[in-house]
């Protein structure tokens, strides 16, 4: 592990690094980061399915997000199918709110609780309306375990002026199943028109009991306040879907947030 550290940071043109399924342990990651910290150009590492901790975690947020002139400039990070927990999750954020470059960060599949979703995304607050702000262009939390306290965070970065998760793909599968009060916050949230609205907001697995609630919160989401139905059905028009048969989907990639539920022709009648 040492020889490879050393290798990539005498490599001054390495820009990505891929070490999924390596087998890396907390203290080689920890080597690995800290020479890593020196490159000046690496711009994507991938640590996924490893057997990382809270202790690689808080090494990655210390010498690969400070937010240092010295800082590698890394804008894709994917530290899934590991074994993070709340402190690596809590130290993360806090890096992720000096880092200047980061636009993408993996944390599924990790074991991170509702406490620690919380950890991660109060950090991303700006400090004020002129304070420093990273600006994700992508953020997973799918399959740990998250919930209310989640929600809450989540919320509160959205509707901070000048918030980083604007525009933001979040994804929240499979987690604690967004139900009640979880999904209350986030529909609060995005009844205010001064809420940030995202690109996308996936919540498969988090709650198939209400899952037309879930569509809806998906829905207002990535959609402006002031987009009502008459607008949706004219776009869906003019995108070629039909116009009578029509379902929500849980992953929204759009702003029309909509799909056939079978292929029909315009103007057909049920």
């Amino acid at each position: 592990m040492a020889a490879l550290a050393a290798g990539a940071v005498t490599a001054e043109s390495l820009i990505s690094l891929d070490l999924a399924c390596c087998g890396l342990n907390d203290a080689q990651a920890v080597s690995l980061v800290a020479a890593l910290a020196h490159s000046k150009t690496l711009t994507s590492l991938c640590l996924r399915s490893n057997d990382l901790g809270d202790e690689a975690a808080a090494a990655v947020a210390t010498h690969l997000l400070s937010g240092a002139l010295s800082a590698p400039p890394l804008a894709h990070l994917d530290l899934s199918d590991n074994r993070i927990g709340d402190l690596g999750a809590g130290a993360l954020g806090h890096g992720v709110k000096r880092s200047v470059a980061i636009l993408e960060l993996d944390l599924s599949k990790n074991t991170i609780s509702d406490d620690g979703g919380a950890a991660l995304l109060l950090p991303l607050q700006p400090a004020g309306p002129c304070g420093a702000a990273p600006h994700l262009a992508r953020l997973s939390l799918a399959s740990n375990a998250c919930g209310l306290r989640t929600s809450v965070a989540l919320a509160a970065v959205l509707r901070a002026p000048g918030s980083p998760l604007a525009g933001a793909a979040v994804d929240l599968s499979f987690n604690a199943p967004l139900c009640g009060d979880a999904a209350s916050k986030l529909e609060s949230a995005f009844a205010d028109a001064q809420t940030a609205r995202l690109s996308q907001l996936t919540l498969h697995g988090t709650g198939e009991t209400d899952a037309h609630r879930l569509h809806a919160l998906c829905a207002r989401a990535v959609t402006p306040l002031s987009t009502d139905a008459a607008a949706c059905a004219e776009a869906a028009t003019s995108t070629g879907l039909t116009r009578t048969m029509m379902s929500w989907v849980g992953t929204v990639r759009d702003p029309l947030l909509l799909r056939p539920a079978q292929q029909a022709p315009l103007g057909a009648s049920r």
